[in-house]
């Protein structure tokens, strides 16, 4: 069964089990392994605890079941000079909000980032850093640090912040797992917990990369999935991420969404339809709200365009109040070529006007088969089919998962191709002769 977001997120606020970290001591060089090894002269096994992995500085964390279990492995090692001397006890700190800062140079030293955020949140020392993810350009990651609530919500406020004279969009991050292969939530597409090798796409729910998704038709795997399990009424006609954000919603919610798809598709070109509901001059506003500050904040720093006009008609009306909150952005890619847009004055059945955007391109023509099968050899094709037929229908009633189910529907859709090329005429027909936008 999937994971909602919200029951991803419940899973990080379940209590943690009893740890205990174990660090050599400063005139030890001994890892802590050998010298537990050395003077307990007993089997691991007889503290009877549920992991164990290696931190940094040469540490060891201990994770039991049971508090108890715990405490007799501390007791040992206090009431054992030697141990007491070479192994320093802790008990894991409580964990702080983390931020992201995107797309950092990988020349980046922390000591030019832990410059920048002393310098904007006036901390003295600093922060953790919790780890580093590919970037969405070559030769850059995003770093992911930990901060003090006092220091989080200071920094989380700038948005932006310059280091080594260039600035970084930063905003806070969730540790909330998903998974690129199957989108569903509470676990990561490189963890044992995902049964699937062939991707789901995060945009129509089929058998595909999403940053490969041409279709138009949009279907959320997820809450399919959950009204059919569980009988649920969710809508199911979007992608995993919608691009609509509420007057009442926190943008910066939004905002991070449509982040994820941006990020999931480094080499394309984008164009972006979004009704985000903040004001500025820059697309039609007389003034300019936080909302939209932090919109144009999030362009910026992703290196999107407006093509919105501001001198444009309304995007939205209803009786005498008017409004532009109705967004196109694009991805410097499209930049070179010939774009128009425009709001149009014919009637939409609703209080936003339709949105016409025209981008000239050079398309080739591609070509699709069909076959004609109203006059040809039938009893060959059906010959060629029974052929494996009952082999397949047999593989099909054995598919024990959606691995197996798949590979046999592949197969079939594989000879049936055969058999029509060896059957029937084929008929090449122009698909398309112009970009459909």
């Amino acid at each position: 069964m999937k994971l909602s977001f919200a029951e991803a997120a419940k899973l990080n606020n379940k209590r943690k089990k009893p740890t205990l970290l174990l660090y050599p001591s400063e005139e030890n060089d001994k890892e802590i392994e050998e010298i537990l090894t050395e003077e307990l002269k007993v089997d691991s096994a007889n503290f009877r605890f549920k992991n164990v992995r290696k931190i940094p500085n040469k540490g060891l964390a201990i994770i039991w079941d049971k508090h108890q279990q715990l405490e007799k492995l501390r007791e040992t090692i206090l009431s054992n000079g030697i141990l007491k001397k070479n192994i320093s006890l802790r008990l894991p700190g409580k964990r702080y909000p983390s931020l992201i800062i995107y797309d950092l140079p990988n020349d980046t030293t922390n000591e030019d980032v832990q410059i920048a955020l002393k310098a904007y949140s006036n901390w003295v020392e600093d922060l953790r850093l919790r780890f580093k993810m590919r970037g969405r350009k070559e030769g850059t990651s995003h770093w992911v640090l930990e901060a003090p609530c006092e220091v989080f919500f200071n920094l989380r406020r700038l948005r932006k912040i310059p280091i080594k004279w260039a600035m970084y969009q930063m905003k806070e991050f969730l540790h909330i797992k998903r998974c690129s292969t199957c989108q569903a939530y509470g676990h990561t597409a490189n963890s044992k917990e995902c049964k699937f090798t062939t991707p789901f796409c995060g945009c129509c729910g089929f058998r595909h990369n999403t940053r490969n998704c041409r279709n138009d038709e949009l279907y959320c795997i997820n809450c399919a999935e959950s009204n059919r399990n569980l009988g649920t009424n969710y809508k199911i006609r979007h992608r995993a991420i919608e691009t609509y954000s509420s007057p009442a919603q926190d943008v910066h919610i939004t905002l991070q969404e449509i982040q994820e798809i941006i990020s999931s598709l480094p080499e394309e070109k984008i164009i972006i339809g979004a009704d985000l509901n903040g004001h500025n001059t820059l697309w039609g506003y007389r003034s300019n709200d936080n909302r939209g500050k932090d919109i144009l904040d999030f362009i910026l720093a992703n290196n999107l365009n407006i093509i919105n006009k501001p001198d444009a008609l309304p995007t939205f009306q209803r009786n005498n109040s008017v409004g532009w909150p109705d967004l196109t952005l694009c991805s410097q890619s499209l930049i070179d070529s010939s774009m128009n847009w425009e709001v149009l004055e014919e009637i939409s059945l609703s209080d936003h006007r339709y949105i016409e955007t025209t981008i000239a391109s050079t398309v080739a023509n591609q070509f699709y088969k069909r076959y004609k099968t109203r006059h040809e050899n039938h009893l060959r094709f059906l010959n060629m089919l029974g052929k494996e037929i009952y082999h397949l229908e047999r593989k099909i009633k054995a598919a024990r998962n959606s691995g197996e189910l798949n590979n046999a529907t592949i197969e079939l859709q594989t000879l049936i191709i055969n058999a029509c090329n060896k059957s029937f005429k084929i008929k090449k027909q122009l698909l398309i002769t112009k970009p459909n936008w």
